[in-house]
């Protein structure tokens, strides 16, 4: 049997508080609220399939059994969220597919999940960021959506369990993504997103990643995205991801850039930041001044709490013109100036930094956050590829010669 209120420690950052208190609003044991099936959705409570992430006797499961999106799950709460103020619900499930998952609050709206699932298989927590607004909101009413995407139906379940408010936007066991460069179209950053979606017709494409055109401008990166304009049907491509683990808004993560080019002079791309599950910076315009030349687009969120996705429009409402825009280098710091000299897509480490031996180890000091790192053998095979932080230890499984790639910089090291 299930607690109904626990107390758990929070992570180590400054704004949460030191403890915590989960309201379990379902955990499918006895006594918990009546769960009705709507809209065509099957329901039924069962013996947990797999206790490993999640030691509960029971749990919720549930399938569509029409092609409806809209097919949901109900059952009755009680609480009421402040106003100017967010909290989460957060929702153990397990699923055989990626699902597209979604809550409704009082019969009304919808509100979709912040955190992708990604466990396929596995017991996994997804969050949803409730909002109190100007006036505050009291919630008696919670629907989940079983799967607004897939073919979810029957035969082909999905399961739900534990689900709890409290005032943590982070799924639990994860920590805020640290660092600046948040996604660069290089190997070093590849991780940090997941959820990828491109928009475009069958002439618009987006293609990614592919060598930067312009590297003689203020970016000098190996690699961007590219969106070549043909269809005036669709006057825009887009680019979409969501953060594997969000960014802490911070004193020195309050500006988020990021670089485009245009074919043409005074063309207008548009970008959308995300917290939580729903974009609270949408569509804002930015004109780029001068074909075919990298500018750096400088976005305050420094109103928000953290972010968790974005998504780049490459064209102009107004009228796009035929021919390719690039987009790249998505980085945050605490600089409203933009950026005029970004010299590789993977921060280097500093010239007086060490990389040697210890044992079977290869040791890495004095770099910077995000620092990309290739380490190969004697064969020339990759062996390793990671971003590191200040300093690192990297084991090795063999003896011998090893090249340390980090940026243009190449260092032999001798593991005994």
């Amino acid at each position: 049997m299930k607690t109904k209120t626990l107390l758990l420690f929070a992570a180590a950052f400054c704004f949460r508080s030191l403890f915590a208190a989960d309201v379990v609003l379902n955990d499918f044991e006895a006594g918990s609220p009546t769960v009705t099936p709507l809209y065509g959705a099957e329901f039924s409570v069962v013996a947990n399939p797999n206790t490993t992430g999640n030691s509960s006797a029971f749990c919720g499961q549930i399938a569509r059994t029409t092609t409806n999106w809209w097919e949901m799950v109900n059952f009755a709460v009680n609480f009421t969220v402040p106003a100017n103020a967010s909290q989460y619900v957060h929702i153990l499930v397990n699923y055989p597919i990626q699902p597209a998952l979604s809550i409704q609050l009082n019969n009304n709206g919808q509100i979709d999940q912040s955190n992708a699932y990604t466990n396929i298989g596995q017991w996994q927590d997804i969050v949803f960021e409730i909002q109190g607004g100007t006036d505050g909101v009291t919630v008696t009413s919670l629907s989940m959506m079983t799967d607004r995407n897939s073919a979810l139906v029957t035969d082909t379940y999905g399961y739900m369990d534990n689900v709890i408010l409290n005032n943590e936007p982070l799924p639990n066991g994860a920590s805020f993504l640290t660092g600046n460069n948040l996604y660069d179209f290089e190997p070093g950053t590849v991780n940090n997103i997941t959820g990828v979606s491109t928009y475009s017709s069958a002439n618009d494409i987006i293609t990614y990643p592919i060598a930067n055109p312009f590297t003689t401008g203020i970016n000098n990166t190996a690699n961007c995205l590219k969106r070549t304009a043909v269809d005036p049907s669709q006057w825009w491509s887009g680019f979409e991801f969501t953060f594997l683990n969000p960014v802490l808004v911070d004193a020195t993560h309050k500006y988020i850039h990021f670089m485009v080019t245009a074919p043409y002079d005074g063309q207008t791309i548009l970008y959308n930041v995300k917290q939580g599950g729903s974009y609270v910076l949408t569509e804002q315009p930015y004109a780029v001044s001068t074909a075919n030349t990298w500018e750096d687009v400088v976005i305050d969120v420094s109103a928000l709490t953290y972010i968790s996705g974005f998504r780049i429009e490459l064209g102009d409402p107004n009228g796009t013109l035929a021919g390719d825009y690039y987009a790249d280098q998505i980085w945050i710091d605490g600089d409203p100036n933009p950026r005029t000299n970004v010299t590789t897509g993977i921060q280097k480490l500093t010239e007086n930094s060490k990389v040697f031996a210890s044992g079977k180890n290869i040791c890495i000091e004095n770099g910077s956050s995000d620092t990309y790192v290739e380490i190969y053998n004697f064969k020339g095979q990759r062996v390793l590829g990671k971003n590191i932080n200040s300093a690192e230890t990297i084991p090795m499984n063999y003896s011998g010669l090893y090249l340390v790639k980090i940026g243009t910089q190449t260092t032999k090291v001798l593991v005994k």
